[in-house]
């Protein structure tokens, strides 16, 4: 296997596991019940994916150790402004799968693939819809 899909793999793990940290903190940051529970589903769910890009890294560069700059979530602007921001996260994972999924060859890793794909694309999508549709509840986040 390449370098090249090593270090995107690499980088991929990191970032999943910086987004389940995001999903964590901004569960919170919020008051509601409801979106409490949808951020920390979220927050599994890029725990998965981080799981399996794990995996395959494990399988493919046991000896690798993915180094991470991270930095904690900065809600200093508030939890809209975090949020806002964040969506570009979630649009820059879309990308990363749908390139990864050209980028290997077996079946059964572009199903897997596919499947992530698909719930960062939700991931994004229902954002996308908390934050016009709870707008008032999220502004008011910093005042919990």
């Amino acid at each position: 296997m390449s370098n090249e899909l090593i270090q995107v793999l690499c980088r991929g793990l990191l970032d999943e596991l910086e987004s389940a940290d995001a999903f964590v903190c901004m569960a919170q940051e919020i008051s509601r019940l409801d979106l409490k529970v949808r951020f920390i589903h979220y927050a599994q769910e890029e725990l998965n994916h981080a799981s399996y890009l794990s995996g395959l890294l494990g399988q493919l560069a046991p000896d690798l150790a993915c180094v991470s700059s991270y930095e904690p979530p900065d809600f200093s602007e508030g939890l809209m402004a975090f949020m806002v921001t964040y969506l570009a996260k979630e649009e820059a994972a879309v990308f990363y799968y749908e390139t990864l999924l050209n980028m290997v060859e077996k079946t059964e890793e572009k199903a897997i693939l596919q499947r992530i794909y698909e719930e960062e694309k939700g991931h994004y999508e229902d954002i996308t819809e908390i934050i016009k549709a709870h707008a008032a509840d999220i502004m008011e986040a910093g005042h919990v």
